[in-house]
Order: C-alpha cells, then structure tokens, then sequence
C-alpha cells in the first residue's frame, strides 16, 4: 500500500499510502516536481471542471477521532445503503432522467433519503468506503496497543494509532459537509449538470495526497488539477500517471487495492471492509513500522497533541443533516422545484398517506425546505408548525407567515392544478383530493 524509491525504501504518504499511521515530521522538497512536466507531453490535457477549486473548504483536523457515545450506539448511528437509480421529471423539459438516492437508515431504522447527482455516485461511495477503511485501521491500531509489546514498539503503534485517528476524523468531517451541501440540492442547474463542489475538492485532494496541506500549498504543487474534473474517467491518467512515470519511482501494488472502492459493496458496507485484518498484519502494520525506523523523503504526520476535534465534525452532532423524508422525494421526483412550489408541497404532504404521526415529521419537512431557501429561524418556525398542528392557527395564518418570513412570492402559494387555485382564497381547495404530486 506504498510507494517505493527503486532503491527500496518504504514510502508512507498521506491518504493513497499510509503516512497516518507514522510520526511526526514534514514532506521535504523533492525532485517528484521535475518529472511532472515530462508527464504532461505524454497524457492528454485535462477536460476542465466547470467551476475550479479555488479554495479549500474542508479543513484539517489534526486531532484524533474520539468514539462518542452516537458513534457506539447501535440504534442511534446513522448508516448509508448502496445508492439507488431512480427515475425523475425535468421541471423545464418534463423529460424523465436518472438521478441517485441514498436511503438513510438510524439504527436499522428508515430515516431518509439523501439525493446525490448520478455522476457523483462513485465519488460519494469511495468517501464512505474510506471512511470505513480507516475506522477499521484506526481500531486494529487499537487493538494492537492492549497488546504487552515492547516500548519502543507501544510507542510506535500509539504513533500510528494517533495518525490514523486524525484522518478518521478528517474523513468524517468531510462526509458531513457533504450531505449539508447535498440536502440543499435543488434544481439550480440543467439535470445532469449538478455540481457538488465538495465532493470535486474531496476527490482532487485523495487523488493528489492533499488531505494534509494547505491550498496555498496544492496550489503551489500543481494547480493544474484544481482546473480539472477530478471525476470523468478520461482525466484518471492525467491526475495518476504522475506516481508511474517518474523515473525514480515505482509503485508497488501488494496491498494498495485496500484503497481503492470495491466493486462488490457487500465487502465493506456493513462497516467492516472484508480481510483487513490480513492486511494490516501482512502490509500496513511492517510498512508503517519501517518507516518509523527509517524515514523517507515524504515522511510526515497528522496528529497535533495540541489541536482539537471541530464543534461539529461527524453526521450525528447537532445541527443533525435534514435527509429527505418520502414525501419529499415523491415532490421532488415529480418535476417540482421546492423553491418555487412551497405551499403547494406543504399542503401535498399533509394530505399524502400515510400521514404524520408526530408533529416533528412535518416540522423537519418545513425545515427541510427552509433549509434548501436558507432560512434558518428555527424556533420562530417550530413555533408557528405547532400552533397549525394543535388548531391554534388556520392555514391560511400559516401560510401568510411563511409569505411575509420567507419573502414568498405569490407564485409560491399557488396550486399546481391547471387553473392556479389559489391557496389562501379557495377554502374550498382543502377538501380536493391531492394523494399523488401533479
């Protein structure tokens, strides 16, 4: 799982290798820059991303992940099932295309979905994937550290163990700030043309080792990359041929497929990622201590003794994501723009079967779709959906709330029917039957 120098020695680098399981210390300047350029004459230019990377969003953490009681509470931890394909309806052209869902689960539990664009699934697999992967590690480091071992060896599983518990954390993070930024998802680009800006960064910065750098530094060591679409395959070579093509390096493939994403899910999804226990004893575990004793030229860290863990840092803090519930999909899925139909999908969902059981269900729809207009006075509007759930307000209060607090246009408070109903004027509306979206 390393690169090697062709004279032998062992490479443990940042997130494609294993540096997070090694000590302290700083990548040197190397001559790796100089056979960049040769490797430009011989791989195609790049297709561009359609909105570079021009700066990092995601920061480094380098504390160790601490397992707090929602991530060892089985019935409380919030679980992703494999993305599904589904079919859904243009709002301009009323054409059907494909998009993913993702089911969220809360301790096995149904919780939601999440939307992802289809050409984000890899990209979003192989975040999941390796924050699994190195969950695993970081707890064979664990394992590894109640064992009766030499001190010079206690000493060098508590360095790994610490390294590798700084990226779970960091991967973590990241996987966070992507589903806030996937849940917002709305109809802001043409189908198929979704940008999640994230995930674009997430898969330059593992594909470059950038997990442990700055912006200022990626920019210094390649800015070509932040210019290019980090997920069409036509771009692999173009962001990976520079591991092959230097003359001074080779890399050495026993073991490194642990970091790339399975085909088959079934071998890590369930949160265990299938023969890592060979792995780490017959490749992670030597190479991690050969470079302890002998450091390389790219030998670093992660882990700051004096660095502390973000407020919010994994999918279980509070504010805790706003998945999808059903109702929403089915609105979404139909060819409605939230941002254009928000009373009609409140009024739809009230009456969708099955209907609300608690009041919280309905409250995180509402919250759901302030969130993806960016409004964000919860407990004015906690308020005002209780007081419409126990009778103490009619709809018609409710909805001229939400008019004059979200600034809705009045084109937002119209039916979806033909003649344009309008909500607030034809009581008579509340009696149709409005079981399936438009």
């Amino acid at each position: 799982m390393s690169r090697t120098k062709s004279s032998g020695s062992k490479v443990v680098k940042v997130c494609r290798a294993n540096s997070q399981f090694t000590g302290k210390g700083r990548r040197k300047e190397t001559s790796k820059g100089l056979h960049i350029a040769s490797m430009q004459s011989s791989v195609a230019d790049p297709l561009p991303l359609r909105n570079p990377v021009r700066s990092f969003k995601i920061p480094i953490v380098h504390a160790e992940v601490l397992m707090d009681d929602y991530l060892k509470n089985n019935d409380a931890r919030i679980t992703y099932s494999q993305p599904e394909l589904v079919d859904v309806v243009d709002p301009k052209t009323r054409q059907l295309y494909k998009i993913c869902r993702v089911p969220v689960m809360k301790g096995g539990r149904m919780q939601g979905y999440l939307p992802l664009p289809q050409r984000y699934k890899d990209a979003w697999l192989e975040l999941c994937y390796h924050v699994v992967l190195y969950t695993n590690i970081w707890e064979l480091w664990l394992q590894e550290g109640k064992k009766i071992l030499e001190p010079i060896t206690t000493q060098m599983v508590r360095i790994c163990r610490q390294n590798t518990g700084s990226l779970v954390a960091q991967l973590m993070l990241a996987r966070r700030l992507v589903i806030l930024q996937l849940v917002k998802l709305d109809y802001l680009t043409d189908p198929g043309n979704e940008d999640i800006p994230l995930l674009n960064e997430i898969k330059i910065r593992t594909f470059r080792d950038w997990w442990n750098v700055s912006y200022d530094e990626a920019l210094d060591d390649g800015p070509e990359y932040l210019n290019a679409d980090p997920l069409v395959p036509e771009n692999e070579a173009f962001f990976t041929s520079y591991r092959n093509v230097a003359k001074d390096w080779v890399v050495e493939d026993h073991g490194n497929t642990m970091l790339s994403l399975p085909q088959d899910m079934e071998l890590w999804i369930n949160g265990h990622v299938h023969a890592i226990r060979e792995v780490f004893e017959h490749t992670i575990k030597p190479q991690a201590f050969s470079e302890l004793k002998k450091p390389s030229d790219f030998f670093e860290t992660r882990y700051d003794a004096d660095a502390d863990l973000p407020d919010c840092w994994h999918k279980g803090h509070n504010p805790c994501p706003l998945f999808w519930s059903n109702k929403q999909w089915l609105w979404y899925s139909a060819g409605h723009i939230s941002s254009g139909t928000t009373i009609a999908f409140f009024d739809f969902s009230l009456r969708r079967s099955p209907a609300y059981k608690e009041v919280e269900d309905f409250e995180n729809d509402v919250r759901s779709i302030a969130n993806i207009l960016d409004k964000t006075e919860r407990d004015a509007l906690k308020n005002a959906v209780n007081k419409l759930w126990l009778g103490e307000s009619t709809w018609r209060e409710f909805v001229e709330y939400l008019m004059q607090e979200w600034y809705l246009a009045k084109d937002h408070c119209t039916s979806l029917d033909k003649k344009g109903i309008c909500l607030l004027h034809m009581s008579s509306y509340l009696h149709l039957t409005l079981n399936d979206p438009p």
